[in-house]
């Protein structure tokens, strides 16, 4: 087909300059040219994938959701196709519709906007408070920061699966000079089998084979480092620095021990993690009102009985940077 399509086009365009014109490609001169008669059924088959193209080319937001390069292949594939058909260049038309690039947009990016709901990438406000609403880190989340009228939940988890997740969880994040605190709040249908079991001595050589439940999460304040945290049901915490180049994780520091606090609690709707950061020292640097960070907050549930779920979709690679959230520092007044 892809032989016959060239064809096909070389015809067209020596025709196209003159009838008995020497083509540049061969020593034959053309006269005259037909097409055989295509079946109906292989017809209506080329215009059927034309209508889905143009279904999907035309649905509200699929320019922004593909791009402007992938929305460009599809719409230039679908006026390609059709100028073909119309032409009777048959074997064209097919190459066109079944072209690599044409075919992939068509059939597996452009279906994948009835997900959009759930990949889209997320944002969250958080506050930039004073030192006097800072909270006691016991794991409790009782203090007045955590008040929905200081730091909003967000919940909402969504599994690898692209659907909001079964269970009930909800991150919040403040900040402050010098500090950044986080607070989760994990609900479990059966809160008495919450598996805690790290060795606190060895966290990195056992949190991810423990089969615990465990907290994670991502803070990315700048393009040159992003850091995973995570804190286990049982109190073991698990730092990391991972250095970055251009989008790509280039190094890891393994002796990553910033000044941090995690604390945990357990009651009769699940459990929850209470979080203090000193942020010169973890990050480097400073946040200030109007800072833009990257984060992502995880959880595994114990023994995989539920699916990674996630605050901003993630496929299941959680060190997948170009899926984290935005989280946008304001100053508060309080």
């Amino acid at each position: 087909i892809s032989n016959l399509s060239r064809s096909q086009r070389d015809l067209k365009s020596q025709i196209s300059n003159g009838a008995g014109t020497p083509s540049s490609r061969s020593a034959i001169t053309i006269t005259a040219w037909t097409t055989d008669p295509v079946p109906d059924a292989e017809l209506a088959h080329m215009r059927n994938i034309l209508r889905l193209a143009g279904d999907a080319a035309a649905q509200p937001g699929m320019a922004e959701f593909l791009g402007a390069q992938d929305y460009g292949v599809l719409t230039d594939g679908i006026a390609s196709g059709e100028q073909a058909l119309a032409e009777g260049q048959y074997a064209a038309a097919w190459a066109d519709l079944t072209d690599a690039g044409f075919w992939t947009v068509m059939r597996q990016k452009a279906p994948e906007i009835k997900f959009l709901e759930f990949t889209r990438l997320r944002e969250m406000q958080a506050p930039l408070l004073g030192d006097d609403l800072a909270p006691a880190i016991d794991g409790v989340l009782n203090d007045r920061i955590w008040s929905d009228e200081i730091t909003k939940p967000a919940g909402r988890f969504i599994t690898v699966d692209k659907a909001y997740s079964a269970l009930e969880t909800y991150v919040r994040v403040a900040g402050a000079a010098g500090k950044l605190w986080l607070a989760f709040e994990m609900r479990d249908p059966e809160p008495g089998k919450i598996r805690g079991v790290t060795d606190r001595e060895n966290v990195r050589g056992t949190i991810w084979g423990s089969g615990d439940d465990i907290a994670v999460f991502f803070i990315m304040p700048n393009a040159s480092n992003y850091y995973q945290l995570a804190v286990t049901a049982n109190g073991a915490v698990f730092a990391q620095q991972n250095y970055l180049r251009d989008g790509r994780r280039t190094g890891v520091n393994y002796d990553y021990a910033p000044q941090w606090t995690a604390r945990t609690a357990r009651n009769n709707r699940g459990w929850t993690v209470e979080i203090e950061m000193d942020v010169p020292d973890a990050f480097g640097e400073q946040i200030r009102s109007g800072d833009e960070w990257k984060f992502n907050f995880h959880r595994i549930f114990r023994l995989k009985q539920y699916p990674l779920e996630s605050w901003s979709f993630n496929p299941g690679d959680l060190h997948s940077i170009g899926h984290f959230a935005t989280v946008r520092f304001e100053k508060t007044g309080r």
